[in-house]
């Protein structure tokens, strides 16, 4: 009986060394995956930070010029 018992312990310290090794494997690519992730979003609010610079930029300037051929008709 105590053989059996010690087999199976030995048997679920395994299991559990295999468990904790796979999850820190996991652990480490899903950290990977977040950083790839954050680093693309970053880039994309770059490149929509300055389009809508661009049309800020533009709407201001034709907003000007409106005003400018309304106070000269007036």
């Amino acid at each position: 009986m105590r053989e059996y018992e010690s087999a199976i312990r030995s048997d679920l310290e395994k299991l559990d060394i295999g468990l904790r090794h796979e999850m820190k494997e996991l652990d480490i690519g899903l950290r990977h995956e977040m950083k790839d992730v954050d680093t693309g979003l970053r880039h994309e609010i770059k490149e929509l930070e300055l389009r809508m610079t661009i049309k800020l930029g533009s709407i201001v300037i034709a907003g000007l010029g409106i005003l400018t051929l309304i106070f000269k008709f007036l």
